[in-house]
């Protein structure tokens, strides 16, 4: 049996609803509803996550090779699918081991893959942004004052510099034995601190704001909902 659109709509927005006043009543305390409408969620995004995975990881790269030319499909499947059994072992404690050359891999993959992905994707950039901070042609072509330029170039560098050293760790044992980071990056980790500060409350800002509109949105959509409803049954 087909449902009318107009059906399922109203079944989505009166269940939208009620799983927002559900999750809305946290603010009471914690209680049954909150926890059931939680696992809910919990379980959807599981199914959810599940069905994304064989959909774009199993079936392209394990059942699709095998069903379109199975001799060649399992040449090339034969190591990964190796490696992924391999992990299976890692549910035992006394075969555990078995399962840690896929693990090394992932972790190694993963390892370098973020390694890269900040270098180029952050690193990089900043350094070159920081660079074109003292571009006098490209501030003269913009119409931008050199010395407000430079001004701005320089706290961008400064923040730049001065963060980077907070994040430097290395130590050099003292004539007493005590350990100490080196006498010219104690100012300058105090000042990366200051800048990480900053960077760190206008992430939170965002954050607070975007979870503000998320709310208003939520209250908008539940009063919205009340009344269309309460129009319908007047008709």
């Amino acid at each position: 049996m087909n449902l009318p659109a107009g059906g399922i709509n109203l079944a989505a927005t009166i269940i939208g609803v009620i799983l927002t006043l559900i999750i809305f009543s946290y603010v009471l305390g914690d209680n049954f509803l909150f926890r059931l409408a939680v696992s809910l969620f919990i379980g959807v995004a599981s199914g959810f996550g599940c069905l994304i995975t064989y959909r774009s990881i199993l079936y392209p790269s394990l059942l699709q090779p095998l069903l379109q030319n199975p001799q060649q499909g399992l040449m090339t499947i034969s190591i990964p699918l190796i490696l992924s059994l391999l992990l299976v072992f890692k549910f035992s404690p006394r075969w555990s081991n078995v399962g840690n050359p896929s693990v090394a891999l992932m972790v190694g993959v993963g390892a370098a893959t973020v390694v890269g992905g900040a270098v180029q994707g952050t690193l990089l950039p900043q350094i070159l942004a920081s660079i074109n901070q003292f571009d006098l042609p490209m501030m003269r072509n913009m119409g931008i004052n050199p010395v407000l330029g430079i001004l701005e170039g320089g706290i961008v560098l400064l923040g730049t510099i001065t963060t980077l050293a907070y994040f430097h760790f290395g130590v050099r044992q003292e004539a007493d034995g005590k350990a100490n980071r080196a006498a010219w990056l104690v100012p300058l980790s105090w000042m990366g601190q200051f800048f990480i500060a900053i960077a760190l409350g206008w992430i939170f800002s965002g954050v607070l704001r975007a979870g503000y509109v998320a709310f208003f949105e939520r209250v908008r959509f539940v009063v919205e909902a009340i009344l269309n409803l309460l129009k319908a049954i007047q008709l």
